[in-house]
């Protein structure tokens, strides 16, 4: 497991990194005490984190995925990963991002973490999460809105019956 957080650091090339993320997810999501002496680790979640705000999209989903499935398992405590400093702009990043499937896991990541104050505090005072989010949904909404008026338009189009 050592190898495969070494193999993660950002100076290795991406498809090694997306291949020891791949090979470090099946270890962890194999559950048992094999997960708990891996995140016992004192580099793994950094490691994972570093994922997860990688520029490469499917470093990022398939890190931000993890975290998401170790929380949900409850393999990871939420208090354990709210202890780290970049997880609150990193998953406001994700959550605000273009890609979609980051972005939900992003979002469910931090209703997971809604119990850390301290997250909760930094996401409103420090980085404006209120307004950052606010105007992600409004987008959804418009697109959607549109979405809407597609379809309507195509139904009108199409010959009754």
């Amino acid at each position: 497991p050592e190898a495969l957080l070494r193999l993660l650091q950002p100076s290795a090339a991406l498809c090694v990194r997306r291949k020891a993320l791949y090979a470090l997810s099946a270890l962890l999501r194999s559950g048992g005490e094999a997960t708990a002496s891996l995140l016992a680790l004192e580099e793994t979640v950094p490691a994972l984190l570093r994922s997860a705000s990688s520029d490469d999209p499917k470093e990022q989903r398939r890190a931000l995925f993890l975290l998401l499935v170790l929380l949900k398992e409850k393999q990871l405590p939420p208090s354990t990963l709210a202890a780290h400093a970049p997880v609150a702009p990193l998953l406001l990043a994700a959550a605000c991002g273009d890609d979609v499937e980051a972005m939900e896991s992003a979002l469910q990541l931090l209703l997971l973490l809604r119990s850390a104050e301290a997250l909760r505090t930094q996401l409103a005072s420090e980085l404006g999460a209120e307004a950052k989010l606010g105007a992600q949904l409004e987008a959804a909404r418009q697109q959607q809105a549109q979405g809407d008026n597609l379809h309507e338009d195509l139904l009108e189009w199409l010959p009754p019956p």
